[in-house]
């Protein structure tokens, strides 16, 4: 044909024998205009033309084409391509078409990209289509397609990287590739494709669609964990931002006699305090202010005593400023607990000795942590990061928490009068005063009697 003000456009150009469109004039200046035309396959013409549709020569313009017959199909394009003939190699079309072809044998292999979806949509579609293309499969035992992403790419669309899979058009659908999976630590998905044992077969590769394609990252499951149940925030309790120090469900070492498994991460309602129903490992529920020796009785059920090496930790807060993170609120670290028998029969513990020497009396909040390991680098703010253990060593044991009394202590009695125990720092001088007087007196007497 002659090209000379010729447009040939939206038509199925398909079945010819030797060219779909053949430019008689091989000039740029009488270049046709073929564009948006249906080859017969939607990788578009051969010929100069990448794909494997009717064949056209030089100075036809076929690009974009139709990815269908007129009238369903839309325009599409390849955005980068790249062709070689390898042997027992890779060709590499990463920067025209983030495409890997490894060869094991040898062929003339093209590598395209496309500009839009060449098929119908699908779910977990990540937006990358390739067309991967061989002359002759005769010498080839197989190939690998790896399609290359990133992983921002991945992030945006919300897609599980684990389950990334090569899918490929077969004409009417997108199918999975029958040997497909993904490499993580390189971010590419691979399909292997052979001649007779794999979805495509090799023979399938003449102008062939490939794309790649997930499944949305898994809401994560509602655990039955063990918190604490102190005010979150500002205590780092039930609420899971906030690192609280938790245990799975446990039939082994408990405190008191039952386990709550409350699932309270994220709950809107987790910062609700005392929402175990179960916080029945505390025997002490007041504590006195001023005490260089105070303890606490608690109690530990092992149902597979002897015990493998329990641990207790306890934090007060004894300045009541709503966190656990002050000088002297981790008051027992990695107390040993030692159990005999196993049973229903919960072991009654009094606590290390520690000091409330300072502390505010009124309201508070402590907690008791049950775990099989020590707590490394104490003092210890109620977290499992502070804690300086993984899931492993805490997932044994349990967390309560309890809102006690700090009490004011008892009035000491001086000289006949009862004085809090916050007046006895001012008046201890005159008390001293007064006991240096009274020794000097005495001394003076006994010295008069014995003249």
């Amino acid at each position: 044909m002659q090209p000379s003000g010729n447009s040939i456009n939206f038509n199925n150009i398909y079945d010819n024998i030797t060219y779909g469109i053949l430019n008689a004039l091989v000039v740029p200046s009488a270049s046709v205009n073929a564009t948006n035309n249906w080859w017969g396959d939607v990788s578009g013409p051969s010929g100069v033309g990448l794909g494997t549709g009717d064949a056209v020569n030089a100075n036809v313009d076929y690009d974009p084409w139709l990815d269908a017959a007129y009238p369903d199909g839309k325009s599409i394009s390849f955005v980068g391509a790249k062709q070689d003939t390898i042997t027992d190699d890779t060709l590499d079309a990463i920067e025209e078409a983030d495409t890997e072809v490894v060869v094991d044998g040898s062929a003339n292999v093209t590598a395209a990209k496309y500009s839009d979806n060449p098929g119908s949509g699908f779910t977990g579609d990540i937006g990358k289509y390739i067309d991967v293309h061989i002359d002759d499969d005769t010498n080839v035992t197989e190939l690998e397609i790896r399609v290359y992403y990133t992983d921002a790419e991945i992030a945006a669309l919300d897609l599980d990287e684990s389950s990334l899979r090569l899918k490929w058009w077969d004409g009417t659908k997108w199918v999975i590739c029958s040997d497909s999976g993904v490499n993580p630590d390189e971010n590419y998905m691979w399909a292997k494709v052979r001649a007779t044992d794999t979805i495509p077969r090799l023979s399938d590769l003449v102008g062939t669609a490939f794309g790649g394609s997930g499944e949305p990252v898994a809401e994560p499951a509602v655990q039955k964990l063990e918190y604490g149940d102190a005010p979150d925030p500002t205590y780092p309790s039930s609420l899971l931002p906030s690192d609280g120090a938790r245990h799975m469900p446990t039939t082994t070492e408990i405190l008191g006699l039952a386990t709550t498994a409350d699932s309270k991460n994220f709950e809107l309602d987790a910062n609700v305090p005392d929402l175990d129903l179960f916080d029945d490992g505390l025997v002490t529920t007041t504590i006195t202010a001023g005490n260089s020796a105070e303890t606490v009785t608690f109690e530990v059920t092992d149902f597979i005593a002897p015990s493998p090496d329990l641990r207790v930790n306890i934090l007060i807060d004894l300045n009541r400023d709503g966190d656990w993170d002050d000088v002297g609120e981790h008051v027992v670290v990695n107390q040993p607990i030692t159990t005999t028998a196993a049973g229903i029969e919960e072991q009654v513990v009094v606590s290390s000795p520690f000091s409330t020497v300072g502390a505010t009396p009124g309201a508070t909040w402590l907690r008791i942590t049950l775990t099989r390991h020590d707590i490394l680098n104490p003092p210890w703010d109620g977290t499992m990061a502070d804690a300086g253990l993984g899931w492993d060593e805490f997932k044994f044991g349990e967390t309560e928490d309890w809102e006690i009394t700090i009490e004011v202590p008892p009035p000491i009695a001086v000289g006949g009068e009862a004085y809090p125990v916050n007046k006895i720092a001012i008046l201890a001088p005159w008390i001293a005063l007064a006991a240096l007087l009274a020794g000097s007196i005495t001394w003076l007497t006994l010295k008069r009697r014995r003249a």
